[in-house]
């Protein structure tokens, strides 16, 4: 690294100098395109997972079929890019999907036509 007579900086520290900003700038594109991609595969399966257990939680409550009674599942909120979400909830007679943004899962029960399966709130009620 040398300077020349009227202080200007050498061509190969401008070179150093650049290429190092470019190294970093890439550097922080790889780590926020990974915290991004972490974000949505923790959502996608928090999605999966409330979906999985109201639709356990709603074929147990198929089982109760010479009782009347009424049962409410909590859907617990998701935490996504720092704040809790509420998932969309669709009800079919043999399904229940939980959708956020374009990332949904699906899971499906046993039908029985004697219980009423709804969403109340931030509840799942299922009711006979």
């Amino acid at each position: 690294m040398k300077l020349n007579k009227k202080g200007q900086i050498s061509l190969d520290l401008i070179f150093s100098l650049l290429i190092v900003v470019i190294f970093i700038s890439t550097m922080l594109w790889f780590v926020e395109d990974y915290r991004i991609s972490k974000e949505n595969v923790s959502l996608e399966n928090n999605l999966k997972k409330q979906s999985i257990l109201t639709a356990n939680f709603i074929t147990n409550a198929n089982l109760m079929q010479d009782t009347t009674f009424e049962a409410m599942l909590l859907v617990n909120k998701i935490n996504y890019n720092g704040e809790l979400i509420s998932p969309e909830i669709e009800i079919t007679p043999n399904s229940i999907t939980f959708k956020y943004n374009e990332k949904s899962a699906t899971s499906f029960f046993s039908e029985n036509s004697e219980i009423e399966v709804k969403q109340v709130e931030d509840y799942i009620v299922v009711s006979k």
